[in-house]
This record gives C-alpha cells, sequence and structure tokens, in this order.
C-alpha cells in the first residue's frame, strides 16, 4: 500500500472529510465533449482527454432538440431548444440579437398566439424540424440530439464507475441506433451490458469528423439494473427540465457532410444529396448540477 493510499484510508475512516454537508443533490455531473478533429472524449469537469471508453454502462437515451443560427458566432445562444423533444423554448429574449431570436416568420407560428415571457410550442406543429427549412435547402433547421447519460470507468480494470452525459447528433445517430435496437429487440434494458465507446476518425470534404462504434463486452447482473435503472430517472429529469434561461449551451456540433433526408416511397428512389461542410463551431464546455 502507498503512502497516499493509507492518508485517504484514515482521512475517510478515523476524520471527518469536510464533505460530510456535500450530497448527491449538490454534485456536479460532466459532460464528455466529444472531441471530432482528435477522435477523444474531453471530460469538461477535469478537461481529461482520453479515447475509447473501455467500460461504459449506457443508462439510456433522452432525445432533445435544438435550433441553432445557420452563422453562429462567440457567445450566441440557440434560438429554441426542446429538452423532451415534444415542447420547445424559443428565445425570445430582448437581449439577444433580433435576427439571433426564434425565427417566428419561418416556424409556421405566430408569437401573438402565446403569451407570457417565455413561450411553449409544439415541436409536432413547427415546421423547423423538416427537410429542406435550413437556409442551406438540404437538411432540417432544427436538429436532434440524443442525450445519453451514462456510467463509465476511468480505466480497464478500475473498480470505480463515474457518472457523466455525452450528446450525438448527425452522423453519431445511425450508429447509435443500429446498438440500441440490438437491446430493444431483445427485450433487453441498455443497462444490460457493459460497452466500449470508440471514436472513429472520418474524413469527407476536406471535413473531419468523429463518429461512435458501441462494442458489448459483457453482461452486467440483473441485481444492478434496479440501481441503473434509478440512476437513469434522476437523469432524465434533470436533463428534461424546462430551461429557465439559455446559458451553457456550447455551439453546435461539427457538420459531418452525411445528413440525409429519409427515403421516399418509390420504387426507386434516387439517392438524395449530401450536404455541403458547414462552418459550424464545436461544443463548449457545459458543466450541469445534476440530482444524481
Amino acid at each position: 500500500m502507498t503512502e497516499d493510499s493509507s492518508q485517504e484510508l484514515a482521512l475517510t475512516s478515523d476524520m471527518e472529510t469536510g464533505l460530510e454537508e456535500f450530497d448527491q443533490t449538490d454534485m456536479v455531473i460532466p459532460r464528455l465533449q466529444i472531441l471530432h478533429k482528435e477522435g477523444r472524449f474531453r471530460d469538461t469537469l477535469t478537461n481529461e482527454e482520453f479515447a475509447p471508453l473501455e467500460r461504459a454502462i449506457l443508462l439510456g437515451l433522452v432525445k432533445q432538440r435544438i435550433l441553432w443560427h445557420s452563422t453562429v458566432d462567440d457567445g450566441d445562444l440557440p434560438m429554441c431548444k426542446s429538452p423532451d423533444h415534444n415542447t420547445g423554448y424559443p428565445n425570445v429574449d430582448e437581449d439577444t440579437k433580433k435576427d439571433k431570436r426564434f425565427p417566428w416568420d419561418l416556424s409556421g407560428f405566430k408569437q401573438s398566439d402565446f403569451s407570457g415571457d417565455q413561450p411553449q410550442l409544439p415541436c409536432e406543429g413547427c415546421k423547423l424540424k423538416e427537410w429542406e427549412t435550413h437556409p442551406d435547402g438540404k437538411k432540417p433547421y432544427c436538429a436532434e440530439v440524443y442525450q445519453l447519460p451514462l456510467m463509465y470507468a476511468p480505466n480497464e480494470d478500475s473498480d470505480l464507475w463515474i457518472p457523466a452525459i455525452v450528446a450525438f447528433s448527425k452522423t453519431g445517430l445511425k450508429t447509435l441506433r443500429n446498438y440500441l435496437s440490438g437491446f430493444q429487440r431483445r427485450q433487453a434494458p441498455l443497462f444490460s451490458a457493459v460497452t466500449r465507446v470508440e471514436l472513429e476518425l472520418n474524413k469527407r470534404g476536406g471535413n473531419i469528423f468523429s463518429t461512435p462504434k458501441f462494442t458489448k463486452v459483457d453482461d452486467i447482473p440483473q441485481a444492478d439494473w434496479r440501481e441503473h435503472s434509478l440512476n437513469f430517472s434522476s437523469m432524465k429529469a434533470f436533463l428534461q427540465r424546462p430551461p429557465r434561461e439559455f446559458e451553457d449551451e456550447g455551439g453546435p456540433a461539427p457538420s459531418d457532410n452525411t445528413a440525409r433526408p429519409p427515403e421516399q416511397p418509390s420504387q426507386q428512389a434516387a439517392p438524395p444529396p449530401e450536404e455541403p461542410a458547414s462552418t459550424e463551431t464545436p461544443p463548449a464546455e457545459d458543466k450541469n448540477k445534476l440530482p444524481f
């Protein structure tokens, strides 16, 4: 046993640690930011970078939507965000530049039909989630985001599991959907397996981006499922809270140049055009307080 580990044991067993009044509601849960050009994850709480996630327990999926202006400048906030994929909270803040607020004229909604300082819009009736509504004419203006609460081990031999949240969008959604489909077919909870999460580098049209690869590496005993289910419920409730203000959202993920509209039901459907390279900025750090 090292001197440091002996001291740690002495502090936790024989003395007050100074953390007696720090409980789970005070914990800060990091985001695992994807560094697309490096093919690595960054822990936004410690700034540690690593790849891959050798052992992760994927707790569940939380679908969201987010609408960014087509030209994102430093300090910009989303024009709208839906934390539950169903209800959108448009940015109507008068301190935001008028052209960076929610585009009522493009959405199909009338601002006069909604009252209160923070309108709530039904995503189902919003035109901006439809294909070809983006100013480039080739994709939805409002993008889907899949938030994935998880627990990960900092190294392959560690017994410590660290909670975190990672977000996937664009081509990251395809591989994630494929992996989750296997659990759905088996009617098995997502947290019934330990998963290895890699980031594979891709290049198209001079644009470098990462796509995730998911591999099941082990089974998780059913005796542990309830704990993981409760953890997911807590994190899901946090992620789906209505936004009180548009802060700490980061920027949109870099374009992967591979977005495609859904195929039309025809016998010989022509392949849709590829999405052009984007100048979107990578996501910034996002530190969130979470009841976990």
